[in-house]
């Protein structure tokens, strides 16, 4: 059988073979062409209070010097080497768990300082790393506490982590930046925190003014002053009301007056802190999640707030049979 010819010599145009059958070889794709992560909320509440209503970005314009030589402020701000070095800031204190640091990347190797911060539930022993030329960063030590929006037990454990570090750094005459992801929350606590612990020792590095300062409540109000954009959620309130409690161990049978006015400031920031959930916007992206989270947040909220009105109605009944007791705390000072 014979084949027919092809007379007119009809031809195919096909694509050149590399265009669309060879595979582009893979490439390591650069840190400037990778998508930016999604910022990392836990809630509404917690994207309203560390955005804020201000169109001012938070710390935008550096870190605030609460108290001579601790700073507060956000994670951008431990990244900028010359502001950090214009304000003598030589130590950094972490306490967001979902922040990395800045300095991994500049360093292969650490050094371990000798000063440490033993007995915590995950390795935070704090580093120190020798400057940095290419990048102008200065030398700095470096402490990372593994934090999150509700972090639980910081009168025992974290909050001693934070003071030895801060206490270190403070002793070579270092500044230090506390922050956490925004400079509002988390490193918001570990300040008022360090507020309170000077003004109970009538610490001679702070102002006397630091001195006065009674309670939680006063210690959040001259933080604020500094910082408009501080707001701790109730989680971390508590946890500073019981670290009130660790300085003033005899204010745990106090006069009718002084447990009113606890009482009414408990009552208050719940309050607040309700009133925040209440008002979310419903258009927001992902409004149905949101609402959930939103929800859950607030039954949350509700149910530490019972559970402090049955602790507090447990706490007078024990009080008027036993009477007042004693325990160790720090040393309080007497002003005039």
């Amino acid at each position: 059988m014979s084949r027919r010819k092809n007379t007119k010599r009809l031809s195919l145009s096909l694509p050149p073979h590399d265009a669309s059958l060879v595979p582009e070889p893979s490439r390591r794709l650069s840190t400037a062409s990778l998508p930016s992560p999604a910022r990392p909320t836990s809630s509404l509440l917690h994207r309203k209070e560390e955005e804020g209503d201000s169109p001012t970005v938070p710390y935008a314009d550096g870190p605030v010097q609460i108290i001579p030589g601790i700073w507060l402020g956000s994670e951008d701000n431990a990244r900028d080497w010359k502001d950090l070095v214009d304000r003598g800031i030589r130590a950094i204190l972490n306490v967001a768990k979902e922040v990395s640091s800045p300095l991994d990347a500049l360093a292969a190797q650490p050094l371990r300082s000798t000063v440490s911060v033993p007995d915590l539930k995950s390795p935070s022993d704090s580093s120190y790393y020798p400057p940095h030329i290419p990048s102008g960063r200065p030398a700095m030590h470096y402490l990372k506490l593994q934090w999150s929006h509700g972090q639980k037990d910081l009168v025992n454990d974290g909050f001693q982590a934070g003071f030895l570090f801060t206490d270190a750094a403070l002793a070579r005459g270092d500044g230090i930046l506390v922050h956490c992801q925004c400079g509002i929350s988390r490193s918001a606590t570990m300040v008022i925190a360090l507020v309170m612990r000077a003004a109970t020792l009538c610490s001679p590095s702070v102002p006397p003014e630091v001195w006065n300062l009674k309670g939680m409540q006063a210690a959040y109000s001259f933080v604020k002053e500094k910082s408009k954009w501080i707001g701790p959620n109730m989680s971390l309130i508590y946890e500073l009301l019981d670290y009130e409690k660790k300085l003033k161990p005899d204010s745990t049978s106090p006069a009718p007056s002084d447990a009113g006015s606890a009482v009414t400031s408990e009552e208050e920031i719940w309050s607040k802190q309700r009133q925040l959930l209440d008002e979310m916007p419903s258009d927001t992206e992902n409004s149905e999640r949101d609402s959930f989270l939103v929800m859950q947040e607030a039954r949350d909220l509700d149910k530490a707030m019972e559970n402090r009105i049955v602790a507090r109605k447990s706490s007078t009944s024990s009080i008027a049979s036993a009477g007042s007791g004693y325990g160790m705390g720090a040393v309080e000072c007497i002003t005039g």
